[in-house]
């Protein structure tokens, strides 16, 4: 569409992609071809429909494995749109362990750390891209979730989820 400069086509494209996009980046040769950009288009959208950023986290190191020779330099700036605290914490404890991509580029090391800090620590008032829930989150599953043990860090005595419609706990 781009090539024939045919923007709404190409537009319709990236929605498509954003509504479908657990289908199209799992079972699509053409998502294994996109370009860089149009991958960020689709990964940094708030429209983007996914059940868990598992699937974004997935999708993406899919896109580089690909083609690893040419696109592993890409892997920090592409990780930078994934919104790790909404990853599961068994994804996030997997990345940090040693995914060979994850584990060897500083940012995603950071961003993992950083996740890993705002689901174990709580700390639901960092504020920036990653932990902006996407629209398809909304009322699908608890964001930010507030623990709290009574001084016993071993010993989960509560637990409160974040409404992200009232922001009430």
């Amino acid at each position: 569409a781009r090539e024939l400069n045919l923007n709404v086509l190409e537009t319709r494209t990236i929605l498509y992609m954003c509504s479908n996009f657990k289908e199209t980046a799992r079972d699509s040769v053409d998502f294994l071809k996109m370009k860089k950009d149009d991958l960020v288009r689709v990964v940094s959208s708030d429209h983007l429909n996914v059940e868990t950023e598992d699937i974004v986290l997935h999708a993406v190191l899919r896109w580089v494995l690909f083609e690893i020779r040419q696109r592993e330099m890409f892997v920090g700036e592409l990780a930078s749109y994934i919104r790790f605290p909404y990853c599961s914490l068994e994804k996030l404890i997997h990345s940090a362990a040693g995914h060979g991509l994850l584990a060897r580029n500083a940012m995603c090391r950071e961003l993992v750390s950083e996740a890993l800090h705002v689901q174990s620590n709580n700390h639901h008032y960092i504020h920036n891209p990653r932990t902006i829930p996407r629209e398809s989150y909304v009322g699908k599953m608890p964001h930010l979730l507030l623990y709290h043990t009574f001084g016993k860090p071993a010993c989960l005595r509560a637990r409160w989820n974040l409404d992200s419609r009232t922001l009430q706990w």
